[in-house]
């Protein structure tokens, strides 16, 4: 396996590898689209893309909102705390933190530190940790 550098135009995580064939495919598992990178290299982008690269960032600037890719290690937005699976279509992902306007968790139930520091397991249960 070859690791590809760059980011997944899927889910933003560095996990881009060559696979089969020579395709470009995103390794994580619960990537929503592994296959992008390879269909935007191959032009066969899900969306029409702009032939002016300026005016992908202007839409970005311009979506509805803006969330946080998932840190390295974590499937989980940094700004709510949701997957990407969990978000609008109509919402993108950014790396850059000045890019991002998720104003944080717009779900129902507790966050992910707040549902840590409610740990309602039996006392033997935390001692086998």
């Amino acid at each position: 396996m070859t690791t590809v550098q760059g980011r997944c135009p899927a889910c933003c995580g560095t996990s881009l590898m060559l696979a089969a064939g020579g395709h470009v495919t995103c390794r994580r598992l619960n990537c929503p689209n592994p296959c992008a990178a390879d269909r935007l290299l191959h032009g066969e982008a899900t969306q029409a893309l702009p032939d002016n690269p300026a005016t992908i960032i202007d839409t970005a600037e311009r979506a509805s909102v803006v969330h946080g890719c998932p840190p390295d290690g974590s499937g989980l937005t940094p700004c709510c705390g949701r997957t990407p699976f969990e978000l609008p279509a109509s919402d993108q992902m950014a790396i850059a933190s000045s890019r991002i306007t998720c104003r944080g968790p717009a779900h129902d139930g507790p966050s992910i530190a707040e549902a840590a520091a409610d740990d309602r397991r039996w006392d033997l249960e935390k001692a086998g940790e």
